[in-house]
């Protein structure tokens, strides 16, 4: 165990084991449930650790977040199973999960192969459009689905999860792009222009998530700097349409 993980506490009744996955403000780590004989169950779970706990946005942003989760009840949603907000650093306690899309993609592509247009629509797209319809209906907008945020369970159920910006109705743009919310590459122009998002900005990022299930690439390789990003905001709509229609003939 790295010195990180043995210097983190969450509660006595959880063994941290590894990192698997970092985000903005908060990191992911597969856990151990110990039992009270001191030894760990064989179901492991994944935890959500607030990274810095004396930045007061980040602290409202994780409680925003494992609020959300509390609230939340689909097949095809991540599940908060503990929520400690009170602990220092505050965390929550989430179903472990098997895979995730980002990582299945890169495996099919080392395979040179992609999802058939049936299976990727039926087994993944569509459980997630009810899952992002089910969040619509509550007024809550995603704001970051791409493959590194969508997960399969043990039965290989798609669970989209990373509920970090969800319900920010509106972000400036540096947020948006080169300061680490939301993913350009996934997120919709007039988003990325004006910051605000919308059911259609979340149904953008699934097209996009489709597109690359399919081909294997994203429609808009853009670079990361300040200054594409820049430069992509500043392209027309209607001309950034007719640009990603192109790519998808």
């Amino acid at each position: 165990m790295s010195s990180y993980l043995s210097s983190v506490h969450v509660a006595r009744w959880y063994r941290l084991v590894r990192t698997i996955g970092v985000g903005a403000f908060g990191n992911v780590h597969e856990c151990e449930v110990v039992l009270s004989n001191g030894l760990a169950a064989s179901r492991r779970l994944a935890v959500k650790i607030l990274r810095d706990s004396n930045d007061a946005e980040n602290v409202g942003r994780f409680a925003r977040e494992a609020n959300l989760l509390r609230g939340l009840k689909h097949p095809n949603l991540i599940r908060a199973m503990e929520i400690n907000l009170s602990h220092n650093p505050p965390y929550f306690v989430m179903e472990l999960m098997q895979e995730v899309l980002s990582t299945r993609l890169e495996r099919m592509m080392s395979q040179d192969t992609v999802y058939r247009a049936k299976p990727a629509l039926e087994s993944v797209l569509l459980p997630l459009c009810k899952a992002v319809a089910h969040l619509h209906f509550r007024n809550i907008y995603h704001r970051d689905i791409k493959p590194a945020n969508i997960f399969f369970d043990s039965k290989d159920n798609p669970i989209l999860g990373d509920f970090g910006i969800c319900n920010e109705r509106r972000l400036g743009s540096a947020q948006l792009t080169w300061c680490g919310l939301g993913t350009p590459w996934y997120t919709a122009p007039e988003t990325l222009r004006s910051g605000i998002a919308s059911p259609q900005s979340d149904i953008f990022s699934l097209g996009i998530v489709l597109h690359e299930m399919l081909t294997g690439s994203r429609p808009c390789a853009i670079g990361g700097t300040p200054v594409v990003l820049g430069l992509l905001c500043s392209i027309p709509e209607a001309a950034m349409v007719s640009s990603m229609t192109c790519s998808l003939k």
